[in-house]
C-alpha cells in the first residue's frame, strides 16, 4: 500500500471538494486548481479524466517553482607543470604513433621527450590516456610525458587510473601512505605498502598481517607481492601461511617470494628435493622423481617436515617431474657448480643425452637470468642454443623468452656475430629467427650491424624471384630493423628499397613488407626531427 504525500492529498482534495487539506501554505502566486483551464470533455468518464488532468497540471505548476540543486564544488585545478609542452608538430608526430598503435616506435618518441625535458600538450592527453594495448613498461614511460595535467585528468576516468596512481616517491611520505592504505584503490594501497616497506618493513608486514583475512583473493595476492621490497627471513611466517591460501595466485606469489630467500625452509626443502632429482653419472646428467630425501642430516621427522614443506607449493601432492624441474629457476645456478663440482659448460654438456634436457636447461636458463650469471649464460648459449642453430637434436621448447633473458648477459660481440651470420645463412626455423636475434641487440644498432643488414637486404632483393614471397626470416627482421636502424642510415635504407622497386617492378610479393619498413622509417624520422636533443 502506498502512502499519499501532502502534495497529492492537496491536489485530490481540491479537485474533489474544492477545499485544501491542511498543510504548508501555498504561495499567493500559485493558481487554484479550479482556475486551471482545461478543455471540456463531456464524453463518458469525463469527470474522472478531468480530476486526473487537473491533478497533473497542479503537479506541473508546483514543480516549476522548485529551485535547482546546488552546483557541485569545482575540482581543484591541476598543478602547474614544471616542464614546457612540446611543439604542435612534435605533438602531432606522437599522436600519429598513438592513433596508429605504433607502440614499437612510441618508446623512442617518449624517451626523446623525456631527454629534452618536454611533455605532451593538453589537447593530446585524452588520446594518450585512451590508448589501449600498451604494456606496463610503455605506460610507465608515458607517465612523465603526461605531466601534472595528464595525471590530474586521469583521476576523472577509472579507465585512466594507471596514470593517476601516486609514485613510489610520493608514498615515502608517511601521512600520505597511511591515507592511501586506509581509503585508496588497490593500486594505491599497494604503492602505500611498498612505501611503508622501504621505511619500516616490520610495521608494513604487521599491517598486512592484520588485514590479511579481510582482503579479497585478488587483493591478497597483489598486496603480498609488495613484500618483495626489503624481503627478509622475518617475512617467512606470513609467506608460509599464504602457501595454504585459497587463492592460487596468492600461493604462487608466496612461493616465488619464499624461493627468493635461500635460507627459507621452503627454498632449502626444494633445493634438497632437486638435489635428489638431478643425478650425475660420470659426465652425464639426468633427472628422476625422488622417492625420499637422501641427505643424512635431513632424515627422520625433520626430513619429512622439510619434504612436506616443499610439496606444499604443489598443493601437497607429489608433483610431476617436469613441474619439479621447473623449480630449478629458483635455485642459483652456481649452487650446482658446488654440488656437482663441475663447471657450467660441463654441466650443460652433461645434459646432452638426457630425455629431460629441455626442462633442465630451461630451468637453468631462467635461474641464470634471475642471478645475472654471465658464465652460465655463455655456457647455455654455446651448449644449447648454438646446437639448436646448427640443427643438432634441436629442443622442443620455444627459445625467444630464454634468448631475451640471456642476451644482456652475453659478451657484446656474441649476439652481433650470430646476427651477421644469420643474415647470410638464415636458419629458417620458426622458433629461432633472424628477427629474434636482431631484437636482442642494443638499440640503435651500431654501424657494423646496420651496414651489413642493408647490404644483405639489397643483395637478397636482387636475387629474389618475383613469383615467391619474401623469406620468413626477412619478414620478421624488417619490422625490427625499422625500429632499430640508426637515423644516419635512413637515406641508404630508402635507396635500397627504391632501387629494388625500380629494378623489380614485378616484385609485388615484397611490396607490402618494404612499404611497412620505409613507412616506419618515415615516422621515426618525423619524431627525430621534431624532438631534437
Amino acid at each position: 500500500m502506498t502512502t499519499t504525500g501532502s502534495d497529492e492529498r492537496d491536489i485530490l482534495t481540491l479537485a474533489l471538494t474544492g477545499t485544501r487539506h491542511s498543510g504548508p501554505a501555498t504561495p499567493q502566486t500559485t493558481p487554484q486548481i479550479d482556475q486551471l483551464a482545461l478543455a471540456e470533455d463531456e464524453s463518458e468518464g469525463g469527470a474522472e479524466r478531468d480530476v486526473l488532468l487537473r491533478a497533473g497540471a497542479w503537479g506541473a505548476y508546483r514543480r516549476a517553482g522548485y529551485l535547482p540543486l546546488p552546483a557541485p564544488e569545482p575540482p581543484v585545478p591541476a598543478p602547474a607543470d614544471a616542464r614546457p609542452a612540446c611543439s604542435p608538430a612534435a605533438s602531432e608526430a606522437v599522436a600519429t604513433l598513438l592513433r596508429g598503435r605504433r607502440f614499437d616506435l612510441l618508446s623512442e618518441a617518449l624517451a626523446r621527450l623525456r631527454a629534452a625535458g618536454l611533455r605532451l600538450p593538453a589537447d593530446t592527453l585524452p588520446l594518450a590516456l585512451s590508448s589501449v594495448g600498451m604494456t606496463s613498461e610503455l605506460r610507465a614511460a608515458l607517465i612523465p610525458a603526461l605531466g601534472e595535467r595528464g595525471r590530474w585528468l586521469a583521476r576523472f576516468n577509472p579507465a585512466w587510473a594507471w596514470a593517476s596512481e601516486p609514485s613510489d616517491e610520493a608514498m615515502d611520505d608517511p601521512a600520505r601512505a597511511q591515507e592511501a592504505w586506509d581509503t585508496g584503490t588497490l593500486r594505491q594501497r599497494v604503492a602505500a605498502l611498498r612505501g611503508m616497506r622501504r621505511r619500516d618493513p616490520a610495521a608494513a608486514r604487521d599491517l598486512l598481517t592484520a588485514e590479511w583475512k579481510r582482503e579479497k583473493a585478488e587483493a591478497r595476492a597483489t598486496l603480498l607481492a609488495a613484500l618483495s621490497v626489503n624481503l627478509s627471513l622475518e617475512d617467512e611466517p606470513l609467506l608460509t601461511q599464504a602457501l595454504s591460501d585459497r587463492s592460487e595466485q596468492a600461493r604462487s606469489v608466496a612461493t616465488d617470494l619464499l624461493m627468493r630467500l635461500p635460507a627459507s625452509r621452503l627454498a632449502q626443502a626444494t633445493c634438497r628435493l632437486l638435489e635428489s632429482t638431478l643425478t650425475l653419472t660420470g659426465s652425464s646428467l639426468n633427472a628422476k622423481l625422488p622417492t625420499a630425501l637422501e641427505s643424512a642430516d635431513e632424515a627422520g621427522e625433520a626430513g619429512e617436515a622439510m619434504r612436506a614443506m616443499a610439496l606444499a607449493a604443489f598443493g601437497g601432492a607429489e608433483p610431476e617431474l617436469s613441474a619439479l624441474l621447473a623449480r630449478l629457476q629458483y635455485i642459483a645456478p652456481d649452487h650446482w657448480e658446488a654440488h656437482f663440482h663441475r663447471a657450467p659448460d660441463l654441466l650443460v654438456k652433461g645434459t646432452e643425452f638426457s630425455r629431460w634436457r629441455d626442462e633442465i636447461l630451461s630451468g637453468w636458463a631462467r635461474a641464470t637470468a634471475r642471478a645475472g650469471s654471465a658464465p652460465w649464460a655463455a655456457a647455455i648459449w654455446h651448449g644449447w642454443l648454438h646446437r639448436y642453430i646448427i640443427g643438432v637434436d634441436p629442443p622442443s621448447l620455444p627459445l625467444s623468452e630464454l634468448l631475451t633473458g640471456l642476451a644482456p648477459l652475453l659478451p657484446p660481440g656474441t649476439l652481433q656475430t650470430r646476427a651477421l651470420i644469420e643474415m647470410v645463412v638464415p636458419s629458417y626455423k620458426p622458433s629461432f629467427s633472424l628477427g629474434q636475434t636482431l631484437a636482442c641487440l642494443p638499440r640503435p644498432w651500431n654501424d657494423d650491424v646496420a651496414i651489413s643488414f642493408l647490404k644483405v637486404l639489397g643483395k637478397t632483393l636482387d636475387e629474389s624471384d618475383a613469383s615467391k614471397p619474401p623469406p620468413e626470416s626477412w619478414t620478421g627482421a624488417l619490422p625490427v630493423a625499422a625500429a632499430a636502424l640508426p637515423y644516419r642510415h635512413f637515406a641508404r635504407a630508402r635507396e635500397v628499397c627504391a632501387i629494388a622497386d625500380e629494378q623489380h617492378r614485378n616484385l609485388s610479393r615484397w611490396k607490402y613488407a618494404l612499404a611497412e619498413f620505409t613507412g616506419s622509417l618515415y615516422l621515426r624520422e618525423r619524431v627525430i626531427k621534431e624532438i631534437p636533443l
